[in-house]
């Protein structure tokens, strides 16, 4: 599944710990620095004949801070910009990933309800 390929190349790319503080599809409450990974709508499949080629799904990373921290939060987003953005050719956990790129660079998310802040990134994704 694409969240726990791209959450153990992030923790292996010491971004942090999956389960402690890079979470797939939801973001708890606790810690307050954290990252979340979520699928968004994708693009449609790339078909060859026999089947699909490639598929082309889409995520979103978001970035967790204290209220006052926005440039932490910041900090780690452009960090795992810098580590997706333009990444070709990676195999993870045996799925060959062709291209990884940013829709955006990362862009001020809000806040959560309890006013931390959100720094987000949408990734498009090109894999077999």
């Amino acid at each position: 599944m694409i969240l726990d390929e791209i959450g153990a190349y992030l923790a292996s790319n010491s971004i942090g710990t999956v389960g402690t503080n890079i979470f797939k599809g939801v973001m708890p409450d606790v810690p307050v620095v954290q990252v979340g990974i979520y699928e968004r709508q994708g693009l449609s499949s790339i078909d060859a004949s026999g089947g699909v080629a490639a598929q082309r799904p889409r995520i979103q990373i978001a970035v967790r801070g204290p209220a006052n921290g926005y440039l932490t939060a910041r900090t780690t987003a452009e960090t795992i910009h810098t580590l997706l953005n333009r990444a070709g050719n990676l195999t993870l956990t045996g799925v060959k990933y062709h291209f990884i790129t940013a829709t955006s660079p990362p862009f001020g998310g809000g806040r959560d309800a309890n006013n931390n802040v959100l720094v987000k990134t949408d990734y498009l994704i090109i894999k077999e």
